[in-house]
């Protein structure tokens, strides 16, 4: 009785405000059924030292309120199109979903995999899958660190919807790191990244106007609070030569994401011994090797594993 009340008053403190701390109270210890480990590994994600991009990602991602944003999108064009031309990767075969949200991508991965293990940092978003698709594995994870899986158990790992920006970028080989650990040799790697050679990557708050004045009016008020957020997050935002960490249009400039050229991505890749197959812009086009697009806000890269130089 204790060690819940312990765990109830945790999970206030890490909760992004006071409304969002009693639902997370609420549902998250009563209604989630996490097991021991889960509550474990939840309590080693959030001690781990963090700076502003985490800060942001747990308020954006922990409330109730996320739901309504992401439990509704189908899989995107180039998502589609990687998952049929990789599918002999995925049919029959044991496939590891890391940053599933709301399931998205669970709903077409899991009917078709062996097994299937689907992971999130978001209490509220694997409470939300558990409830809706009982039938599948999905838990609590950290991108950073797998270790409750063995090296080599996977022959497809996807973090989709830019999941890997998430995570600082100190931290970012380290997650390169796990997804190799886990990987079969030759097992397939998918994820998108944000585009840093995105003409429309850095950009403040814009007003769109409307004949409607009710919508007018709406959007006004939005745009309003996208300048107040912009103004005071963008003083975080940093600009490296191999990456920037930019504060973008997401949820109304209330976020930090990171960002990279597809040049830098296939060293980082090939530095952490995958080797790049394709690259494929928002419309499913692909890219060649040396090619800076400008006009897709984010990439997707297919990537196999390669084997341990070591071995």
């Amino acid at each position: 009785m204790v060690a819940v009340q312990r765990t109830q008053l945790w999970v206030v403190a890490v909760c992004s405000s006071p409304a969002t701390a009693t639902v997370c109270v609420g549902s998250g210890a009563r209604r989630s059924g996490y097991d021991l480990g889960e509550w474990l590994l939840l309590f080693r994600f959030m001690s781990k030292s963090e700076n502003m991009i985490q800060t942001l990602s747990k308020r954006a991602y922990f409330s109730r309120g996320a739901l309504k944003s992401y439990n509704k999108y189908e899989l995107m064009r180039t998502e589609v199109m990687v998952l049929l031309k990789y599918q002999p990767f995925i049919v029959g075969k044991d496939v590891l979903d890391i940053a599933i949200g709301a399931g998205r991508t669970t709903v077409y991965l899991a009917p078709l995999a062996k097994r299937y293990v689907g992971t999130d940092f978001s209490p509220t978003f694997v409470d939300f899958v558990k409830k809706t698709m009982p039938q599948v594995k999905a838990q609590l994870g950290d991108m950073r660190d797998l270790r409750e899986f063995r090296p080599g158990e996977f022959d497809f790992v996807m973090i989709s919807y830019n999941g890997i920006d998430e995570v600082p970028p100190e931290d970012r080989i380290k997650v390169l790191a796990e997804v190799h650990r886990v990987l079969k040799v030759g097992g397939l790697f998918v994820f998108s990244s944000h585009n840093r050679t995105y003409e429309g990557a850095v950009r403040g708050p814009k007003l769109e106007l409307s004949p409607d004045p009710f919508r007018q009016a709406a959007r006004l008020l939005r745009w309003l609070r996208g300048l107040v957020n912009h103004s005071k997050w963008k003083k975080y935002q940093i600009f490296t030569e191999d990456y920037a960490i930019i504060n973008d249009a997401a949820q109304n400039y209330l976020n930090l994401h990171y960002y990279i050229d597809q040049i830098s991505q296939r060293r980082q890749l090939e530095s952490s011994n995958f080797t790049v197959i394709d690259v494929y812009d928002i419309t499913g086009n692909e890219l060649a090797s040396t090619d800076l697009d400008t006009k897709s806000p984010w990439l997707y890269y297919v990537a196999t594993k390669s084997p341990d130089p070591a071995n």
